[in-house]
């Protein structure tokens, strides 16, 4: 038994021009890892202390005067007074469960605010169209470290604008915006 082999096809080995120089390696570089830098919580108590402490004094008030009015018998009264301070009680939790579910979060690449309590809301821009960072602080602010931040991003032609409420220490805050962009 013969067996007949057939030459390979010679193949073509690209050959350089002489007086030209070699490609030079690319190096690939992958994008850095995205990273939390920190995460900034709503500070409802220094940001609005009179609706905070209008919240529990009327909380109180209501429940004690609903006590006063049960041992009067004024029952109504006393029905209708802890109505109020069930209503107000409800609406101090709602009122600190939605500032704690609100915060700005900065990474390397980003700046994402996020908001809600059942339904998520996400406001985000790139690091680096980071264009500007105002802080806000009244009088009262400035006593008790609170303010709020305006950080504005332009991409091209347009310009959107952030706003993130109580946030404590905002000077600091926004310059470790700055520091996080690099500028």
């Amino acid at each position: 038994m013969a067996t007949d082999t057939i030459p390979a096809a010679p193949t073509a080995v690209p050959v350089a021009a002489p007086n030209t120089p070699a490609p030079a390696a690319v190096p690939v570089t992958a994008p850095p890892e995205e990273r939390e830098l920190f995460r900034v919580q709503m500070s409802m108590l220094r940001r609005y202390p009179f609706r905070f402490a209008g919240y529990i004094l009327g909380t109180f008030a209501a429940a004690i005067l609903s006590a006063w009015a049960f041992s009067s018998d004024h029952n109504v009264y006393g029905l209708a007074l802890i109505a109020l301070a069930g209503f107000l009680a409800l609406r101090f939790a709602y009122w600190c469960a939605k500032a704690n579910a609100t915060s700005l979060l900065v990474t390397t690449r980003r700046v994402l605010l996020e908001s809600g309590l059942l339904a998520r809301q996400a406001s985000e821009f790139t690091i680096e169209s980071v264009a500007d960072i105002q802080v806000d602080q009244g009088v009262m602010g400035r006593l008790l470290n609170v303010g709020d931040l305006v950080i504005i991003s332009v991409v091209g032609e347009e310009k959107r604008q952030m706003v993130m409420l109580g946030v404590l220490d905002p000077l600091g805050v926004a310059e470790q915006i700055r520091a996080a962009k690099g500028g």
